[in-house]
């Protein structure tokens, strides 16, 4: 699998240096995963993808963590990928104090 960064100043959903690099990807391996900043914006660029021809299907769209999280369930040890809060108590760090909280 090959990674291909696409830098572009196109405000567009799915914007066509991104469109051609996908469509580049689906026909020469049958598949490309589009990472994008968040849930919101996956929604966004699936629906836009399904209103272009040829690339409903074939094409990933996930956020960053999603990625990592199916990657670590599949390859992982078995272990759970620990998000938020439970982090720096995983880690046997107290919780930093929130802003509003007072320190101690």
């Amino acid at each position: 699998m090959s990674l291909r960064i696409v830098k572009t100043n196109d405000e567009r959903v799915v914007p066509t240096p991104v469109e051609k690099t996908l469509r580049d990807a689906v026909s020469s391996h049958g598949r490309a995963v589009l990472l994008v900043p968040s849930f919101a914006a996956q929604l966004a660029v699936s629906k836009a993808l399904a209103e272009m021809g040829g690339l409903s299907l074939g094409v990933t769209v996930t956020t960053p963590s999603a990625w990592v999280k199916e990657r670590w369930e599949v390859w992982g040890d078995g272990s759970h990928v620990i998000e938020g809060a439970p982090r720096p108590c995983a880690r046997g760090r107290p919780r930093p104090p929130a802003p509003s909280e007072p320190p101690g």
